[in-house]
């Protein structure tokens, strides 16, 4: 027998090992797109929501000058976030996409939206009424609240699970907090945390606010 006879004899036990290399780097590919996929989207499209705490009551005053409660949103699914006027840096685009969802929603009238001021001391009323008039606000659906810096401290902490610090001296961001939008449902128990820089987090956040929506009218 010569060599170039045996040699594809020598070969065919290598092709098993190579076909499970072969799919072994499939399986590989599949699951990485899985994984960015999910990372893109997020864990959207549950059964139902998750209970992630209970907002407690708070006091604010709101850019109108008027008292709000968290009872004052009773029945009302919030979608909340918590920014400042003069931020040069998230706090822009963050109201931008809180914008986005208000008319995104506007025919959702069981949807509020509400944004809190982490720098209660410049954000006066007055202060936020312009921002809000600025941005194109519906002060019948989106509220600018501020409360004093320990109580919204807080309420941020130990309520929306959100962190609120100071920057360091001479930082450009006075005030470092969360970009999250925190979804809260009619009884204000929070049903998502969705950070405005991931992709698809807006969408997944207004189709999970209209759902919460639907469903407490079905209830009544």
């Amino acid at each position: 027998m010569s060599a170039s006879s045996a040699a594809p004899r020598r070969a065919f036990p290598l092709l098993p090992l190579g076909l499970a290399a072969v799919g072994f780097a499939v399986s590989l590919a599949l699951l990485f797109y899985a994984w960015n996929l999910r990372r893109v989207t997020g864990d959207y499209g549950r059964a139902e929501l998750p209970r992630l705490g209970e907002v407690p009551d708070f006091g604010a005053t709101a850019e109108t000058g008027a008292t709000v409660r968290r009872a004052d949103l009773g029945g009302k699914v919030f979608i909340a976030d918590f920014i400042f006027t003069t931020c040069a840096g998230i706090c822009p685009g963050m109201t931008a996409k809180m914008k986005s969802l208000s008319e995104r929603l506007r025919d959702e009238p069981r949807i509020r939206f509400v944004s809190f001021t982490v720098d209660p001391d410049h954000d006066t009323p007055e202060v936020l009424r312009r921002y809000a008039l600025e941005h194109g606000a519906d002060p019948a659906r989106w509220s600018f609240l501020r409360i004093e810096k320990a109580g919204l401290r807080r309420l941020a902490r130990e309520g929306f699970r959100l962190g609120v610090e100071d920057g360091a001296a001479g930082a450009a961001e006075p005030i470092l907090h969360s970009t999250r939008f925190v979804l809260v449902d009619t009884a204000g128990v929070i049903r998502g945390y969705y950070d405005s820089d991931e992709p698809g987090a807006m969408t997944a956040l207004a189709a999970d606010a209209r759902r919460l929506a639907g469903e407490s009218a079905s209830r009544r």
